[in-house]
């Protein structure tokens, strides 16, 4: 019982945060593994992690498997952070850990926030991000079509596009080559590898998704990286 009531007076960050937490300790789980750890509906944690791709980072073992979940380097930085800043528990309870303005995780920042720093746009790709891989560089930062679009899911993948073009990637040794082929943050090169990666999307030609991903070209063609970028 006392599991069910906890289930209504989680908030959305404090959910995002549990599941941080568990994450950190196991690493990698499935929604249903992780659900069933945090006395969570499935359904409520699943709408949390495809939410929050800032935070939590998607692998598909194969075509049948249910997606295993894991912590972006994001979420692990934010996690040792807060835990290495503060020895007692209280004080990281009463630690703010979503910004009000951007709703992200201190201390990243989008683009459009005020308290965004440029320098610190980074991002640590890992092993499992390289070419002929399951999950490709801009698949791994978020960027993703599903059949259903609306006018915020367009606009939430258009800026994540932006952050993309801004993004400094730092890769690993195994995948320097294939990072680097990204091309620098603010470049011609970054903007024209990620068109040629939508360009390779596999999909029907009559689908939806190759009608908005055609229209997300055009709009990437149609930016002045000088002015439109954040």
């Amino acid at each position: 019982m006392f599991q069910v009531l906890r289930r209504y007076m989680r908030t959305r960050d404090e959910l995002a945060w549990e599941i941080i937490c568990h994450l950190y300790a196991d690493e990698e789980e499935n929604a249903v593994m992780i659900a069933n750890s945090i006395g969570e509906f499935k359904s409520t944690v699943n709408s949390v992690l495809y939410e929050r791709r800032n935070l939590f980072s998607q692998r598909s073992v194969n075509y049948s498997a249910k997606p295993l979940w894991s912590l972006t380097q994001d979420s692990i930085d934010a996690y040792e952070q807060i835990h290495a800043g503060s020895e007692h528990s209280e004080e990281r309870i009463n630690t703010p850990l979503f910004c009000e303005e951007c709703g992200s995780l201190h201390p990243n920042h989008t683009p459009v926030c005020s308290q965004f720093n440029l320098g610190a746009f980074r991002l640590n790709i890992p092993s499992k991000v390289n070419y002929g891989n399951e999950i490709g560089l801009p698949g791994y930062f978020g960027i993703r079509y599903s059949g259903k679009d609306s006018e915020v899911s367009s606009k939430n993948r258009r800026d994540t596009m932006l952050e993309f073009i801004i993004t400094e990637f730092i890769p690993v040794d195994s995948n320097k080559w294939y990072v680097e082929s990204y091309g620098v943050p603010r470049s011609n090169n970054r903007r024209n590898a990620l068109i040629n990666h939508l360009q390779g999307i596999n999909v029907p030609a009559s689908s939806t998704i190759q009608e908005l991903r055609n229209n997300d070209i055009v709009w990437l063609n149609s930016l002045n990286l000088d002015t439109d970028l954040p």
